[in-house]
């Protein structure tokens, strides 16, 4: 799915929204999104996930065609987890 398709699908569902005020919205959240996972924030969606900062450990791995190893410092990576009653399919969204 595109963006303006996902836009146009929520104007539909929230109908006394215009395309271009859920644009204005989406644009909205990716900021907030971004400035909370700048400060490791976790960020809940409700009735769907969160998405929070993971730490992964430093490793050491071995090229394959060379045989050499690389060590891949630590890091920390964005994840989202799926809420377990969206999982399940038995999510239910409050009108």
């Amino acid at each position: 799915m595109k963006i303006s398709e996902l836009v146009r699908e929520v104007a539909k569902e929230a109908k006394d929204f215009s395309q271009k005020e859920i644009s204005m919205v989406f644009q909205a959240l990716t900021k907030v999104i971004e400035r909370c996972i700048e400060e490791e924030k976790e960020i809940p969606i409700p009735h769907i996930g969160k998405l929070k900062m993971k730490h992964k450990n430093a490793r050491v791995v071995r090229k394959i065609k060379t045989g050499e190893l690389v060590h891949i410092p630590a890091k920390k990576v964005p994840t989202f987890v799926i809420s377990k009653k969206f999982k399940n399919g038995h999510s239910k969204v409050v009108e």
